[in-house]
């Protein structure tokens, strides 16, 4: 199992990942969409999970790279992680992205749900 992880401070995110490794999920991240599509051309992945604005790429750049990966394969899930609400994840959602939440535990309900993590501290149902 595989997941691309596209996130311009992937810092953030470093605790989430840290659980997935545990797990046995391989977890490639990319800080640019540009990354993103050259790893996505070089491997297989199970999941893209990307924050939908960065700072150098613009408000939209998590948009624009579902775009381009829906046009790659429109066979991988796509989900969409940040900080903070925003105003694009009706966008997002009604473009096809399985899930665009703020909400760390929305989040990790998902990866026990889709590939049957359990989260430290959490219990799974």
């Amino acid at each position: 199992r595989r997941i691309l992880w596209v996130d311009d401070y992937p810092i953030g995110n470093r605790s989430l990942i840290s659980e997935l490794k545990a797990d046995s999920i391989e977890v490639i991240t990319a800080q640019t969409n540009a990354d993103a599509l050259k790893q996505l051309a070089g491997n297989k992945f199970d999941l893209v999970i990307s924050d939908v604005e960065r700072d150098k790429e613009g408000p939209d750049a998590g948009l624009q790279l579902f775009d381009a990966v829906k046009k790659y394969s429109s066979n991988i899930p796509f989900i969409f992680y940040t900080a903070s609400k925003e105003k694009n994840f009706d966008a997002a959602t009604k473009k096809g992205a399985l899930l665009a939440t703020e909400n760390a535990t929305e989040l990790v309900n998902f990866f026990q749900k889709r590939f049957g993590i359990l989260f430290r501290g959490s219990k799974k149902k």
